[in-house]
């Protein structure tokens, strides 16, 4: 959608930090481009975060959790971000979900399954290709456990 509509680039890269806030929040905030405010609540700010990682290189954007979306990184490249904020999105789960192992899970296999549209990955490297992401994906979770401050009861690692 956004490959043909460069203006459509243009007015969400211009109000890229909007993206990050809730509905609720949007709607209170004065002078929002109305344009920008119909396609927020149209499409929702993840969906429109995703269109525009597709299109733009928003890896240096810190709170970018589709940061590896970019169409012009190589597999590896956008494999390597997406190991790397796996880790982000396991600690922030551990927080706030009341189940963080089964929504990471469903999160990262829909991440992966992005990954793999966005390059053509062959249908025959999916399987195991998938396998090595999500052990990278908990190795590297493994790696940096005490970085995760989890709530009493909860593992500091995933399964």
């Amino acid at each position: 959608m956004l490959l043909d509509q460069p203006q459509l680039v243009k007015l969400l890269d211009s109000n890229l930090k909007l993206l990050f806030l809730s509905r609720q929040r949007l709607m209170r905030t004065p002078n929002v481009d109305p344009q920008f405010k119909q396609l927020f609540l149209q499409f929702d700010s993840q969906t429109c975060l995703k269109a525009l990682s597709t299109v733009l290189d928003l890896s240096e954007v810190k709170m970018n959790q589709y940061k590896f979306m970019h169409r012009h990184f190589s597999l590896g490249k956008a494999i390597r971000i997406l190991i790397s904020e796996g880790f982000f999105l396991y600690r922030n789960l551990v927080n706030k979900s009341v189940d963080p192992q089964f929504e990471f899970n469903r999160l990262i296999n829909s991440w992966i399954d992005f990954v793999f549209a966005i390059h053509n990955v062959p249908s025959p490297d999916k399987t195991e290709l998938r396998r090595v992401i999500c052990e990278s994906i908990m190795l590297n979770i493994a790696l940096r456990k005490h970085q995760i401050k989890g709530r009493s009861g909860k593992d500091d690692h995933p399964n």
